[in-house]
């Protein structure tokens, strides 16, 4: 292990599982995300899973190599044992996004706060010329200094790629994606930063899958945002539904684009601590990757959030639709 010293498993993963660990020299604790493909070939039956932990590793070295952002969870150290491949971050004590909404919906001001320090790790991305395609509250961290790190990019693929392949997790997948159409995976990002923010504000998710056949997503269609939030009596700020209304529209030609977003009236109140600038021109990192989607994951999130506190308004509503 190096210079790294295993105390106890934290989490099972899909190509393996995390450590919790700790620097011999420093005492500091780590992650260490131990991915065997082996296994998890095994586990899966999926031929692209070798595919998806070289992709991992590529991009972590990728952003390492350009200095990092304040905003991404940075890799420490990768390595090889016994097989298996070995990836080291800074351990985040708090855990990840979508355990700090037990409550429910987040203050707008806190909700705010951790939606540009996202943004800004997505920006900085694109601008490195990788795009997410998994963008959600379990693939956000929050540190000690309560600071949002986004991670976990063996989805990732180039922004200049046009995708076809239906990844990431299904609250967050953009219409383009959940149906299987080709797709810019940047303004897929950009979507999927949208649940995000919608969550954050609303403890509940803005559909089970962004297609036709899904009561919330239809009505989100015809009626449009405002009017979803009326007919579910939720009082959400106006600058931030009208960035929401940019985020989510479900044609991709019109959604709004990363830099519209980070420059909207809702994020201008946020104290900025750290910048990126945006590339338009963004070079080819590396090829896309595929996704293998866990259906009880998805199951695990309705069952979830669905007992919000807004449960008795929420419900009704969509079953009225």
């Amino acid at each position: 292990m190096g210079t790294y010293c295993i105390d106890r498993t934290l989490s099972d993963a899909l190509y393996g599982e995390v450590l919790l660990g700790h620097d011999i020299c420093t005492d500091e604790l780590v992650a260490i995300k131990k991915m065997d493909p082996v296994t998890a070939f095994h586990g899966c039956q999926c031929p692209r899973v070798r595919e998806d932990i070289e992709v991992e590793k590529h991009v972590n070295r990728l952003f390492r190599s350009h200095g990092g952002h304040p905003n991404i969870l940075p890799m420490r150290q990768d390595y090889v044992q016994n097989g298996a491949d070995h990836l080291v971050f800074d351990f985040c004590r708090k855990g990840d996004l979508f355990s700090a909404m037990d409550h429910g919906a987040l203050p707008n001001d806190v909700a705010k706060r951790y939606f540009h320090q996202i943004a800004l790790g997505i920006a900085f991305m694109h601008a490195n010329g990788v795009a997410h395609r998994d963008v959600s509250l379990e693939n956000v961290l929050i540190d000690d200094s309560d600071t949002c790190r986004v991670c976990d990019f063996g989805l990732a693929a180039s922004t200049t790629a046009r995708c076809s392949d239906k990844v990431g997790t299904e609250f967050y997948m953009a219409p383009e994606v959940a149906q299987g159409l080709q797709y810019d995976p940047s303004i897929a990002d950009v979507w999927s930063l949208g649940v995000v923010l919608f969550m954050m504000l609303t403890g509940v998710p803005l559909c089970q899958l962004a297609t036709p056949s899904d009561c919330r997503f239809k009505y989100l269609s015809q009626y449009g945002l405002r009017n979803l939030f009326n007919s579910w009596k939720m009082d959400v700020n106006a600058e931030a539904t009208e960035l929401l209304e940019l985020m989510l529209e479900p044609n991709p030609v019109m959604r709004c684009r990363l830099d519209q977003v980070l420059a909207h009236a809702y994020l201008r109140s946020v104290e900025v601590d750290n910048s990126v600038e945006i590339s338009t021109e963004a070079p080819d990192a590396f090829a896309p990757a595929k996704v293998i989607l866990e259906a009880t994951k998805a199951w695990a999130y309705v069952n979830r959030l669905w007992k919000s506190p807004s449960n008795d308004v929420v419900m009704p509503a969509i079953a009225s639709v």
